[in-house]
């Protein structure tokens, strides 16, 4: 009964270091190996395989198409596998492959991109940042589909989500500066507002209720998908809205937007929120160094 064919991992790092060295006997040195015992195991991979891997018909032995194909997915058959090896020592270690970050809309995502590459000289952890909204925020969380939270506010009581205060925003109420509620005398009360169309975030929870903050019934209204969207439409007089403070700081100053009542503003605690399961090394470096990074905030 013959034998099914088969390419070991050796074989596919036999044709890797000819190709590379550009000989049998160059490969042979780099594999500690002497050129007869290398030219017979290629032999033999062709005899298994019943396949023409090199053409030796001219001075030097050249790759057949059919060898650069083994060659070109047996290339990346060693790098799947290196990875894997890799990623199961950094497991044993305690370092996770992968680690998801939910980030609420209030707060600026670029603000951990100077984290990644902190991490990445500890581990070979690869991160995913993902946008998410209100209810959305929580959901993801709740369900484990994200490992930590950066959110605005957490209406999952008695759940088994853990929290840490980041910091406190202001949220205020404006509008671009010839937006026409600027006229109005009592531009806060809700009978007026309920004329403007307001821009909102769209709340991107799939299973929990929706949840709509600071917006009234039947009030018309722009649904965009994000805080930089949300800032734009505004800016051009699209609507008005509540934004925090650290987004729009120097929008006030320049005068692109005008806070529309010097009331009493709205304040934002942004938190930290994860689960106790799965607490590996790269989960609490992140939380170590989130904590610390919006201390400077």
């Amino acid at each position: 009964m013959s034998r099914d064919p088969h390419l070991t991992l050796e074989s596919l790092r036999t044709l890797d270091a000819i190709d590379r060295r550009g000989s049998f006997a160059a490969a042979a040195e780099e594999l500690a190996k002497v050129p007869s015992a290398l030219s017979y195991s290629v032999q033999k991979m062709e005899d298994e395989l019943d396949l023409l891997l090199f053409d030796r018909s001219g001075h030097r032995a050249q790759l057949t198409p059919v060898g650069k194909l083994i060659l070109e997915r047996g290339r990346e058959i060693l790098l799947a596998t290196q990875e894997m090896i890799d990623d199961a020592r950094q497991l044993s270690n305690g370092w996770e492959t992968d680690l998801v970050i939910a980030v609420e809309g209030l707060f600026k995502t670029e603000l951990l991109f100077p984290l990644i590459d902190e991490l990445a000289s500890k581990a070979s952890t690869q991160v995913r940042l993902q946008d998410s909204v209100l209810s959305g925020t929580w959901e993801l969380l709740e369900h484990d589909r994200v490992d930590l939270v950066i959110g605005s506010q957490i209406d999952a009581a008695g759940s088994d989500m853990q929290t840490r205060t980041l910091y406190r925003d202001t949220m205020v109420y404006c509008a671009a500066p010839s937006h026409a509620i600027h006229q109005e005398e009592a531009p806060l009360e809700s009978e007026t507002l309920r004329r403007y169309r307001a821009i909102a975030i769209a709340d991107s929870a799939i299973t929990r209720p929706k949840r709509e903050v600071r917006l009234f019934d039947n009030q018309p209204r722009l649904t965009v998908t994000t805080m930089p969207q949300k800032i734009l439409a505004m800016r051009q007089g699209l609507g008005i809205g509540s934004l925090p403070m650290s987004w729009i700081a120097q929008d006030l100053k320049d005068g692109t937007l005008n806070t529309i009542t010097d009331g009493q503003p709205q304040e934002v605690e942004l938190v930290l929120a994860w689960k106790n399961n799965r607490m590996g090394q790269a989960k609490q470096w992140f939380m170590k160094r989130i904590t610390e990074l919006c201390k400077k905030l």
